[in-house]
């Protein structure tokens, strides 16, 4: 983060990365938002890794601090201003992904991934309006579980650039057929659609490919997506593809809890509002409830738990939180 000549606060979208990394990792000069968790006491010297990774909030304040007297303000009311503009920056991409895309936030559970995700989540919730976020067990590698119990998938397309009113559903099913050649494995249908003289497409996912069927569902999406249909037009398929997928392997032995973090639960003061409160510092293994103000640690990352915000665990380890 940096003030600018104008007095405005950046954040982004250079990456300290991990060399140097965060001025509190002992290396790097400049702050970040891992830094300004550490003032702000939302993450603590021995939260990251277990314990295993001693961080210093000395040297995150001393970061800080360049931006502090810039703003003319307190070292924590700075690290709060890092917050609050990367959240801005979040909050424009989910709205990207779902109001631009025609969805309503508020009709969804936010789910936080990486370490640092759920640290985040609940002020993005708040700001689009969601009141459920779920944390999965293992937000930190997330990825790479997804990676490692996936069903294995290919997928094949072809362009056909058909109208449905030109077409049978036995030529678009003989098209599925070629793209699977042979292969065993459930098939997955879908297609690009649009009105002729477009020039983007929208996808349908169909258990068959029906020309009638193909149009009404593509009139019904597009009025959704853009506010408006053409009911009386044809529609043209661009493109017919598909998947074929085989289970993963089974992944209950991976997905069975959370990991343990470090330390018992405590108390640690965290700067919220304009002021310190007393948090609850829990370990997220056994965690049944909690309530915000709170920090819940485990070895791959932390959960802020903010003021108004409360959750418990459920059967398969996932941490929901409510506003």
């Amino acid at each position: 983060g940096e003030v600018d000549g104008g007095g405005a606060l950046h954040v982004g979208p250079r990456s300290a990365g991990a060399r140097p990394g965060p001025a509190c990792y002992g290396v790097g000069e400049q702050a970040t938002v891992t830094d300004a968790h550490l003032v702000l006491g939302r993450l603590g010297p021995h939260d990251l890794l277990g314990g295993g990774m001693a961080v210093s909030v000395d040297r995150a304040r001393a970061a800080l601090g360049d931006i502090a007297q810039a703003a003319r303000c307190s070292v924590e009311d700075a690290a709060l201003g890092v917050i609050q503009v990367a959240n801005a920056g979040m909050e424009k991409a989910l709205r990207v992904i779902s109001i631009e895309r025609g969805h309503d936030p508020r009709r969804f559970t936010l789910v936080p991934f990486g370490g640092a995700g759920p640290l985040h989540a609940c002020e993005l919730a708040s700001a689009l309006g969601i009141r459920t976020v779920l944390v999965p067990p293992h937000p930190g590698v997330l990825s790479a579980l997804g990676l490692l119990l996936a069903r294995q998938r290919r997928e094949q397309s072809l362009t056909v650039a058909v109208r449905c009113g030109g077409t049978t559903t036995g030529a678009l099913e003989a098209v599925v057929e070629r793209l699977r050649d042979g292969r065993s494995g459930s098939v997955r249908r879908w297609v690009d659609v649009r009105y002729p003289g477009q020039s983007f497409e929208l996808s349908l996912t169909l258990s068959r490919l029906e020309p009638a069927v193909i149009a009404a569902a593509f009139h019904r999406l597009h009025q959704r997506r853009y506010g408006f249909c053409r009911p009386t037009s044809d529609v043209e398929i661009v493109n017919v593809r598909v998947s074929l997928e085989k289970p993963g392997p089974a992944g209950s032995s991976v997905l069975a809890g959370p990991v343990q973090a470090s330390g018992p639960a405590a108390t640690r003061a965290v700067y919220v509002d304009g002021g310190w409160q007393e948090a609850t510092v829990a370990s997220r293994r056994g965690l049944l409830q909690v309530s915000g103000p709170a920090v819940v640690r485990q070895y791959d990352c932390t959960v802020w738990v903010p003021p108004g915000w409360s959750g418990q665990s459920d059967r398969q380890g996932n941490l929901v939180l409510t506003a």
